[in-house]
């Protein structure tokens, strides 16, 4: 699959600062999509908590949470907690605890996760962790949520016909790796091990897990995709999605509307 990953970027800082009792609050907004060294890094930026403690709590404070305990950590995953810091505006005080801001995260992540949700991952044969590595790689590919259901059924599709199409052949999910680079989190060794493990372009099926924090949209459209026969989708310099339902058509799509 051809496709275009669309970083998403917010001009208007949804940043506000305000007292609160004694101490200094400010309120944060990280957008659908980001990762969490995004995140970090913001939280950081604001004053509110060290990346480097947030990173030395992660694992800890995940783990009290049921939803991210089951994970089955694969071979090659960088993060676990990647994909359960819900995208959302925050309220954080200034120098708050590393374990506080981390546990406002996860538990609107916990709060949005319905038991509708629940019951669907188990019809549909999947893990909350499978839905949101899905749903990671559909906000992390659509342009926008006009999208994003056509684009989960081209991924379910391909599960569904893995002896067919054992790749998933997404470039976020290579792009993901790449993009954690410049915040130096790994040693070279490692780096390529990631950028290798999370290229769905070489390897079967899903990634290690999530390669970035998921919307509600993207969620929901994990849960509920599109029906389709659609294996194949690539996206014009502008955003247009073409769709294919051979290599055949997702070739020529892409040499009309890519290569020109």
């Amino acid at each position: 699959v051809e496709g275009q990953t669309f970083d998403i970027e917010y001009n208007i800082e949804t940043m506000m600062v305000k007292r609160s009792g004694s101490k200094d609050t400010v309120r944060l907004t990280f957008p659908e999509g980001w990762t969490i060294a995004q995140i970090f890094e913001k939280i950081e930026k604001y004053n509110v908590c060290s990346a480097d403690k947030l990173y030395a709590n992660l694992d800890m404070v995940a783990d009290e949470y049921d939803f991210i305990k089951k994970i089955d950590m694969k071979s090659g995953r960088y993060l676990k907690a990647e994909g359960y810091l819900f995208p959302d505006t925050y309220d954080f005080f200034i120098e708050e605890s590393p374990s506080s801001v981390l546990k406002k995260l996860f538990n609107n992540f916990e709060s949005k996760w319905t038991a509708e949700y629940d019951q669907r991952a188990k019809d549909l044969g999947l893990t909350v962790d499978e839905v949101m590595n899905i749903a990671a790689m559909i906000q992390r590919e659509a342009k926008d949520s006009s999208q994003m259901y056509t684009i989960s059924s081209v991924i379910h599709n391909r599960l569904a016909a893995s002896s067919t199409y054992p790749s998933l052949d997404m470039n976020s999910t290579r792009d993901y790796i790449a993009s954690l680079e410049k915040y130096e989190l790994f040693s070279e060794f490692y780096y390529e091990l990631y950028l290798n493990s999370y290229n769905t372009y070489s390897t079967q099926g899903l990634p290690p897990g999530p390669i970035c924090n998921p919307g509600a949209t993207a969620i929901k459209a994990a849960l509920y995709p599109a029906d389709t026969d659609y294996y194949f989708f690539m996206h014009s310099p502008t955003g247009e999605m073409y769709l294919a339902r051979t290599a055949s058509e997702h070739n020529k799509n892409t040499q009309m509307y890519l290569y020109g």
